[in-house]
Order: C-alpha cells, then sequence, then structure tokens
C-alpha cells in the first residue's frame, strides 16, 4: 500500500488487514501495478490518483464523508517521513492490542488522548512545513 493523503492506516510492508483514509487518498499496491502498465504518463505515474480519478471505470473509488468532529481535529496521520511511519506503526497496534474497532472517528478520539502522540505530529508539522 502506496499513501498519497493524510492519513492511512495499512501498509503493505507490514501486511495489516485495515485500511483507513481521513482526508486522503489510499492506493493498493494491484492498483499501482495497474497504473504502471497502462500508461508511462509522467503526471500519472507521480500522481497515481489523478490517473485513478480520469479512469474511474478501472478502478474501485470509495468516497468517505468526514464526520464534522474529525474535521476540527489537528491530527497528522500521514506518512511522508520515517518517524510518521514509525508512529502510525505503532497507532495501528495500538488500536488493534486495544481491540479498538478502526473508524475514522475511533482512530481520531483515540489518537487525540495521546500527549506523546500530538506532540510527535506537532513536531512533525513544525519540521516539515513548505513555508517557513
Amino acid at each position: 500500500m502506496w499513501i498519497t493523503g493524510v492519513i492511512l492506516l495499512k501498509i503493505k510492508l507490514l501486511q495489516l488487514k485495515h485500511i483507513l483514509v481521513i482526508g486522503g487518498e489510499g492506493v493498493t499496491l494491484s492498483a499501482l501495478k495497474r497504473i504502471q502498465s497502462l500508461t508511462s504518463d509522467r503526471l500519472y505515474i507521480e500522481h497515481v490518483t489523478n490517473f485513478i480519478y480520469s479512469h474511474p471505470d478501472l478502478f474501485k473509488i470509495h468516497l468517505e464523508q468526514i464526520n464534522s468532529l474529525i474535521e476540527q481535529n489537528n491530527l497528522r496521520l500521514t506518512i511522508d517521513t520515517y518517524n510518521d511511519f514509525k508512529l502510525v506503526k505503532e497507532i495501528y497496534s495500538k488500536l488493534l492490542s486495544e481491540n479498538i474497532k478502526i473508524t475514522a472517528l475511533n482512530t481520531s478520539e483515540f489518537v487525540s488522548q495521546n500527549n506523546e502522540w500530538l506532540e510527535i505530529m506537532q513536531n512533525e508539522i513544525n519540521q516539515n512545513k513548505k513555508i517557513k
């Protein structure tokens, strides 16, 4: 699984069973391989979701309405850095070990209660701002 958005809780390398995308996009490895076989256009290779949205007949697209409680939350659950990866892996493992049903709202509420995670997220936000 490759990450193209804000949160994704399925990492192909870990062989995890859940996908959770909030305000972003998740793309399966099989979809990535399919895109690679269908186009060599540089735009689509770098921005695979553009290809997916341009060819909705070839892919299963699911759009989820985000709960307003989640939209008000300043969580950073993206995987842009190795620290992001480690954090999302830890959060996912905790959700599973505590037998919490993986939904956007449950995940948002669960993560919001952990000040250490929130501090890590804020540090990553500060270190990775596009405009300083």
